[in-house]
This record gives C-alpha cells, structure tokens and sequence, in this order.
C-alpha cells in the first residue's frame, strides 16, 4: 500500500489524514486536542505515528509513505520506521522552490531570473516522473539546471547524466531565450536556490512521484462538514471528521453529474481538431 499523509487544522483541534493511494480513499485519521503545552509540529508527528500503527495493526503492509518536507516527521521514519520507504510530497517542493526564486529575481539585478521561474517550478515534476525511481539520477537531474541555463547541454562533472534531455535547440530558440551568463550575480543567485543542501536532500524523496492532489476534495469536504466560522467541541469535530471522511469514501469513482446543458453543448459541438474546432 502506498499511503499519503496530510496534516489539516481547525482552531483548537488538530488532524491527520492518510490517504492510500491505489484507491484514493481515507483509510485512518487522528484528531487531536491543541493546548498550550502543545505545537502543531508535535500533533503532526504523534499523527503519523499513531496512523502508521494503526495501519499496521489492522495487516497493512506500507510500502511508500509520502508526507510533506516536516524534519520532525523525516526523523520519525528514519528511527521509527526504517522498512517504508519516506517520500515528500512533489507539490510541497514545487512550492518552496517557487517561493525562493522570486525572493532571488525581486532582488536588484536578478529580474532576468523571473523568466526561469516556470521551467524550473516544473522541474520536480519532470525529475521525479524520469528519474527510474534513482535517487542519485533525480538529483542529477535536478542540478543539471545550473548547466542548461547558462546554454550548456552537455557536462563531465555527474555520473548518470551528463547531458540535457531535450532535443537540439534551434538557432532561433536559442536567440530568444534569455540564459544566464556563468557566474554573474543572477547565476549565482539560481546556483543558491538549485543548490541548497537541504533542498536537495529533500528532492531526492521524490522518486516514486508522491503527492497529495487527491485529497483537495477532502479538503472541500472537511471545510461543508466544519466550517471554519463555526466553534465546535472535540467531540463534535471528531463526528463531522467521520461524516466528511464517509461521504468522500462513498463516492470513490462516482460519475460526474453532467447538467443537460453539458449534454447538449457536446452532441452538437464535438471538439477536437478532426470537428473543425481549433487546435489552440
């Protein structure tokens, strides 16, 4: 089973949920009470822990445990838990690498750095769907970027790649992209985001593309079942968990309801390029 954490709050209560990925439904979650004596970090780790258990007291064999980059859940499943394989949350990394590039491009002198800013949010997703389930290819991969920007395709300095992936570019292409020139200030601020220590011991957790998409309608459901303007008890919060997560099991591969209006836009105007309808 692969199985994806994901922490979630509401006011003075804290919960976890686990999603197993194969089916996409909830399959165990924890509530817990906050207190001042108490950190959400903590309730965060005693939630994996107490889910893991579970999991495995009921016969469940964990293969892949995804979560997202929490140093104090990575401790818990190196010490605790050798035998499942940890991995991080793809769109959790996307999103600190997002955030330190623009840092870096709203800086003075590195504005060229915002045109890079796509391509690079892309890349964890790219490295962790073509790395053959490597660590060290992910990485490499990953760091190859400091290359490509300078308009290098080809390097010595890895041992698994060591050149980009993507076809030769055209004259043309290479003209109207705006690469960074080696070692200016602007490549050295991307050196400092691509290269960080710790981001890249992070990236490298991404082999088996883990992330936790599916549980958004959780979300939404969670949010129908206790919204947030509302106060409730613990008890209460702990039923209306239990209603969100059997309403979202429940409908595990329903259809989507399609309004007559939908029905009839796609009987009398197929789209596709073989109907006449543009190619975008």
């Amino acid at each position: 089973m692969d199985a994806v954490i994901h922490p979630g709050s509401q006011r003075n209560t804290g919960h976890t949920q686990s999603w197993e990925s194969g089916s996409g439904a909830i399959v165990t979650f924890a509530l817990k009470q906050v207190s001042a004596d108490t950190s959400s970090v903590a309730l965060e780790v005693e939630g994996c822990f107490e889910g893991i258990t579970e999991l495995k007291h009921h016969g469940a064999e964990i293969e892949v445990f995804g979560t997202d980059c929490s140093t104090s859940v990575s401790k818990l499943m190196r010490e605790t838990f050798p035998e499942i394989l940890h991995e991080h949350d793809v769109y959790h990394i996307e999103k600190r690498v997002r955030k330190q590039l623009l840092q870096k491009a709203n800086q003075r002198g590195n504005t060229i750095l915002h045109g890079w800013v796509k391509p690079v949010i892309n890349q964890p997703w790219w490295v962790a769907q073509n790395c053959n389930q490597d660590p060290v290819e992910l990485r490499e991969k990953w760091m190859s970027m400091i290359y490509h920007t300078t308009n290098k395709h080809e390097w010595d300095f890895f041992t698994k790649y060591h050149k980009c992936a993507h076809p030769p570019l055209v004259e043309e292409d290479q003209r109207k992209k705006k690469w960074l020139t080696p070692d200016s200030n602007a490549h050295a601020a991307f050196r400092d985001v691509v290269m960080n220590e710790r981001l890249i011991s992070d990236i490298q957790k991404l082999t088996r593309a883990v992330h936790t998409g599916s549980l958004e309608s959780y979300h939404s459901l969670i949010n129908k079942y206790c919204p947030k303007r509302q106060h409730f008890s613990f008890k209460g919060m702990l039923v209306r968990t239990e209603l969100a997560i059997l309403d979202l099991n429940n409908n595990i591969g329903r259809e989507q309801a399609k309004t007559k209006q939908f029905l009839d836009s796609t009987q009398y105007f197929p789209s596709g390029p073989e109907n006449g309808s543009p190619k975008g």
